[in-house]
């Protein structure tokens, strides 16, 4: 079976409740350089977006799972023939909606030969820079979108302008897929947001803040509650205010987007939060 890569699409730019697609190499290739819509486009929040991010959830980073692919987005000048510097990889490039003939800008694809976990992201997209510097040497790919786990890209499409003869794409067959190495990235030491209060006594046991941030404890009570587990996040859970099983937290709190303290998903209904307490 050819290999595949999970992406999410989105109908617009408002919405957050991805639509999952796995595709091959061509299929994805595809998607990403024929026109979203068979017409010329005058505004570009009308167009259908990509992300190559699945979730568990709606789009954010506390939801995101893995990502398939490297993007690399330049709206800087930086020549669109530097893409050819990528050709030992599969990659697939296009122009922006907003090209133009005083400052290029495009994003190139490279397909990734394993899936990174979102939860490794942050490492990996510094190992995406120093990738990006080693290879082409100058310009500067958008550095929120490539550190952002959760980044959504509009589709290509032919802007309803005089300079959409501009607008290009290229698909590349390199020997294989990129392998992104980030092993030598170290990793980031977890942020304590809250102090944890422990008793001063010796021998005593630690307080109830302490235990809150407890992983093994969070899983415990995931699990006692019925929980679905998916990565570092617990989902399904029986909301106290609508009753829906709409309730999510995260398992360890103190690693990147962790949601410390669960919410309920149906944020525009209901939007309740509140302690780990509340749900048994």
């Amino acid at each position: 079976m050819p290999k595949t890569f999970k992406i999410s699409t989105f109908s617009s730019h408002y919405e957050v409740k991805p639509v999952e697609a796995e595709l091959d190499l061509r299929k994805l290739a595809q998607a990403l350089m024929i026109p979203a819509v068979p017409y010329k486009v005058r505004e570009k929040k009308s167009l259908p977006l990509w992300s190559p991010t699945s979730f568990a959830g709606n789009r954010s980073g506390a939801h995101a799972l893995e990502v398939s692919c490297l993007v690399f987005d330049l709206d800087d000048g930086t020549n669109f023939g530097f893409c050819d510097v990528f050709s030992d990889w599969h990659y697939i490039a296009h122009t922006s909606f907003s090209n133009n003939a005083e400052v290029e800008k495009w994003r190139i694809a490279l397909p990734l030969e394993e899936p990174i976990p979102a939860t490794d992201w942050k490492r990996a997209a510094a190992a995406a820079k120093e990738l990006w510097d080693k290879m082409v040497g100058q310009g500067e790919p958008d550095s929120s979108a490539l550190t952002d786990c959760a980044r959504m890209y509009y589709r290509y499409a032919l802007p309803d302008r005089s300079d959409s003869v501009l607008q290009r794409t290229k698909a590349h067959k390199g020997e294989g897929l990129l392998r992104l190495d980030y092993s030598h990235i170290p990793k980031e030491e977890p942020k304590k947001r809250y102090r944890r209060w422990e008793s001063k006594r010796a021998g005593s046991k630690s307080g109830m803040e302490a235990l809150f941030h407890n992983p093994e404890f969070r899983m415990a009570l995931a699990q006692q509650i019925g929980a679905s587990i998916q990565g570092n996040v617990a989902r399904n859970i029986i909301c106290p205010a609508c009753n829906q099983r709409e309730v999510y937290f995260s398992i360890d709190p103190d690693l990147l987007h962790a949601v410390r303290y669960p919410h309920c998903n149906r944020a525009n209904k209901c939007g309740w939060w509140g302690y780990l307490e509340d749900l048994v």
